[in-house]
């Protein structure tokens, strides 16, 4: 009788520990412990895996790329990036994802994120670093992207609505553009773009065609090292299609391509190497031409326009 009193008390004591278990496994959300090491590493329900050194953070759940971030990111999110990436693969959002969040931040917290593998873009152009569709609105703030891969053919192709803050973007492909707008209202402000190769284009302010209303882009203290150019497609829809500079400096030209009037670009204060800018002062403004080479033509300055100019050595 007693033999079986404590078979019973064995049995059901190895039950419990059983259910404890169990237990420990299914409710260990934040924290799982080595039974061998005794090691506590960090994990996180949105994860469901343990990261212990991520690449990037949204709240406390760490991913292993900022790939996987955004794949995971929720609406009002902050993706933070934790570390200086120099092998990273290209970064999209596209128009038909239904599982991507449609609003959220990319905080690079101060590093950078150079592409070196798997460039992204639309079927039959993966060319670029960065591609962002129509229908997401996106803050990229507080870092560097940069690309080292001969397949990438532009930095970054923006058809959101978008906004750089504190952002520098690094391209020096020859004859291409760092950063490329088709559509949506876009915001650069305390950032710098540089093209740095040979006829290298800073950035393009474009509409491609009737399904688009074309990009507005609005520069506030800003360095643009390179040409902006304005255009639009034969048949393209221009409804939105504008460029306005606040602030900032500009080293290089304001080109525009195809038939584009001149009330699409707006400047009102900032510092240009290129006289020819004067053209698109609007009623008020304030402008520096600051020579960046040797100049041969007729400058205009438009009435109410106040402007100052400074040879820099050159004639």
């Amino acid at each position: 009788m007693k033999r079986t009193f404590w078979k019973k008390a064995l049995t059901f004591a190895l039950s419990a520990a059983l259910a404890v278990s169990v237990g420990s496994v299914a409710f260990a959300d934040e924290t799982v412990t080595s039974e061998n090491t005794n090691e506590t590493i960090a994990t996180t329900e949105s994860a469901g895996e343990s990261v212990s050194d991520p690449v990037a953070k949204i709240g406390d759940a760490g991913y292993d790329s900022l790939k996987k971030a955004v794949e995971k990111v929720q609406a009002g999110q902050t993706i933070v990036l934790q570390k200086d990436v120099a092998n990273g693969e290209g970064i999209g959002v596209f128009a038909n994802d239904e599982n991507t969040a449609k609003e959220f931040t990319i905080d690079f917290n101060n590093h950078s994120y150079t592409v070196t593998s798997a460039p992204v873009g639309s079927p039959g152009y993966k060319s670029q670093a960065f591609h962002l569709e129509k229908g997401y609105t996106i803050t990229l703030k507080n870092g560097t992207i940069g690309a080292n891969n001969e397949q990438v053919l532009m930095l970054l192709q923006n058809y959101c609505d978008l906004t750089l803050d504190k952002m520098v973007l690094n391209f020096d492909k020859d004859d291409r553009y760092t950063f490329s707008n088709n559509n949506g209202l876009i915001t650069i402000k305390d950032s710098t773009i540089n093209a740095t190769g040979t006829n290298g284009k800073a950035l393009d302010v474009y509409s491609s065609d009737s399904s688009y209303s074309g990009a507005n882009v609005t520069i506030e203290n800003s360095t643009i090292n390179g040409n902006i150019e304005v255009g639009y497609k034969s048949g393209a829809n221009t409804k939105d299609l504008g460029l306005t500079i606040k602030s900032g400096t500009i080293t290089g030209s304001i080109v525009k391509s195809g038939v584009v009037s001149a009330d699409k670009v707006r400047i009102e204060s900032g510092t240009f190497s290129d006289p020819s800018a004067l053209a698109y002062a609007v009623n008020g403004a304030n402008v520096n031409v600051t020579l960046g080479a040797d100049y041969t033509g007729n400058v205009m300055v438009p009435q109410g326009v106040t402007a100052n100019l400074n040879l820099n050595g050159h004639v």
